[in-house]
């Protein structure tokens, strides 16, 4: 399969990536779905290049939940890669905490942690 640079609205539909959207209401609603491109393909055109004139896509883009314009928009898969496993560490080589040497069992606390007394700061706001 021949890899191009996927730009136009048009590139977006007949490829296998997607336009995801993340509602801009953070701490309210944090709504995500996928961008319906032939809408989008309907109001701005086939030739609409994403990447120079997203901004004036998230103007027209709106969250179905809960009605906030101008989503955050992140490109993803319509189906995931066959190598995809969902973690950031992928490869990463899984030891078991059972087979960990004595050594790394035992949990010492450093001497500089202690130094202060009660007027170090711990966890959370000053009392």
């Amino acid at each position: 399969m021949p890899t191009f640079e996927v730009r136009t609205l048009r590139q977006f539909l007949e490829s296998d990536q997607v336009i995801d959207c993340d509602c801009s209401n953070y701490w309210v609603c944090s709504h995500s779905g996928p961008l319906r491109i032939e809408l989008a393909i309907q109001r701005l055109g086939w030739d609409f290049d994403f990447y120079e004139r997203r901004t004036e896509l998230a103007a027209h883009v709106y969250c179905s939940v809960c009605g906030k314009l101008r989503p955050a928009f992140r490109l993803g898969w319509k189906t995931r890669p066959a190598a995809y496993t969902g973690t950031h560490g992928a490869g990463a080589v899984v030891r078991s905490v059972l087979a960990a040497p004595e050594r790394m069992q035992e949990w010492v606390e450093p001497g500089d942690w202690k130094v202060g007394g009660a007027s170090v700061r711990r966890f959370g706001p000053r009392r």
